[in-house]
């Protein structure tokens, strides 16, 4: 666990680390201390895992999810605006505090919104000539407009964190955390932003114009190439097609496409000739149905047949079940598989839902995280959540590690009651 660090502002030993009590802000067992407690925690928690911008928008919007503007107004002012300041200086904009605008409502606001706030450049050198600094992957690291503006945040030294206020006669700025240095200073990773799972968008996505569909001229393999789509049905295993169900997200049916089409030798202007191949069920009904014989681009029956079956409905879905399938649910669910069969089917629920998560769920990071909450609360894996490793692959081999080392010491100590029970039985004079 993340060790509490001091704060100008009380804080509560006791809760550090754990969720609040729902309900007890009802009998006021909320007091200051455990508000700014959980404030203080998950600063501490964001800036060791260098979230920024999008992400860290989510994160504070789960970490708060429940939270009312009368439970900011119980938290200390120094908190709320500590609060307020990492978040706009790691990419999430915050109304400034003012007037009537209290430092619980504004932050209150930003749970209510539906989408995070796009800055404008006015409202980037509005907080640049309060807080000096901005590190944000989308905008790049900025300092105010008197210094040069920095490109890579990669490149800071460790002289920059913490940056000490010297005393002046007008009021400072309150000091805010700085993000991580790298690897080669702290022995840390550093958080790496990354597609899992959409890689570059295809050329063939790209086309602006259909090529002309010419069944007769077989010769020419550039416009119908009848017989690489033949060769091509050869090779295309069933299991591999879009079927259009929850089960399935096209974008990785589409990788499946494109190996298959180059081991084929069919040609980037060629893909919208072989489309159909890679569907099935309902999916090769609607391409029947509504793209088939229409001179569309590839580009736009990949567009239609997102459209039609990835729906908004759908995304919500996989996004429920990304926050609360738990490994307790999935041992429940399935009584009659051991732990770490349980563990795996967590795995693959987790990584399935993340395909059709939107654009900053697509981390490693968000998976891992995701991953070692589901996994708290099961007494088999509490020593690898003590101190997780800091990549995914790692959590996962530490709590497949963790699982089968509980269930061998449970069976041998089943062997050794039964031996126990043997010998009890032999003693006893008949």
């Amino acid at each position: 666990m993340i060790p509490m660090p001091p704060a100008d502002y009380p804080l509560n030993q006791e809760t550090w680390g754990h969720d609040l009590e729902r309900g007890a802000e009802k009998d006021g067992k909320w007091g200051q201390a455990v508000l700014n407690t959980w404030i203080h925690f998950h600063l501490g928690y964001w800036d060791r895992r260098q979230h920024r911008d999008d992400i860290l928008w989510e994160e504070y919007r789960e970490a708060f999810e429940d939270w009312k503007e009368e439970w900011f107004t119980g938290a200390s002012t120094k908190a709320l605006k500590e609060l307020r300041t990492y978040l706009t200086t790691h990419g999430v904009w915050v109304r400034p505090q003012a007037g009537s605008n209290s430092y619980a409502k504004v932050l209150q606001e930003v749970l209510d919104e539906e989408q995070p706030h796009k800055w404008t450049e006015d409202e980037i050198q509005e907080h640049l000539k309060k807080h000096k600094v901005m590190y944000s992957d989308e905008h790049g690291t900025r300092t105010d407009t008197t210094s040069q503006t920095v490109t890579n945040h990669q490149n800071r030294t460790q002289e920059e964190t913490p940056i000490v206020q010297t005393p002046q006669p007008e009021e400072q700025p309150s000091p805010v955390r700085t993000s991580p240095v790298p690897t080669s200073v702290t022995g840390q990773v550093p958080y790496q932003p990354f597609t899992r799972f959409t890689p570059d968008v295809h050329p063939a996505l790209q086309e602006q114009s259909p090529v002309p569909y010419e069944p007769q001229n077989t010769s020419n393999e550039r416009t119908y190439p009848t017989r690489l789509t033949m060769e091509l049905r050869k090779i295309y295993p069933e299991d591999q097609k879009y079927s259009g169900e929850e089960s399935d997200i096209l974008d990785v049916k589409l990788q499946v496409f494109y190996d298959l089409c180059r081991s084929a030798g069919i040609q980037n202007n060629q893909l919208q000739f072989a489309y159909g191949i890679m569907l099935r069920g309902k999916a090769v009904d609607f391409y029947y149905k509504h793209i088939c014989g229409r001179k569309l681009t590839f580009a736009k029956m990949v567009q239609d047949t997102k459209s039609h079956f990835e729906t908004e409905e759908r995304r919500l879905k996989y996004l429920l079940e990304w926050r609360e399938t738990t490994l307790h649910d999935v041992i429940r669910d399935n009584p009659t598989k051991t732990k770490l069969e349980c563990l795996n089917i967590l795995f693959d629920k987790l990584c399935t839902a993340q395909l059709a998560m939107p654009q900053h769920y697509q981390n490693e990071n968000s998976l891992r995280d995701q991953i070692l909450n589901a996994c708290r609360g099961i007494k088999e894996c509490s020593f690898a959540c003590y101190k997780p490793a800091p990549t995914f692959q790692g959590l996962c081999a530490d709590l497949r590690s963790a699982v089968s080392q509980a269930a061998q010491v449970k069976q041998r100590a089943s062997y050794l009651q039964e031996e126990l029970d043997e010998l009890s039985e032999a003693e006893i004079p008949t």
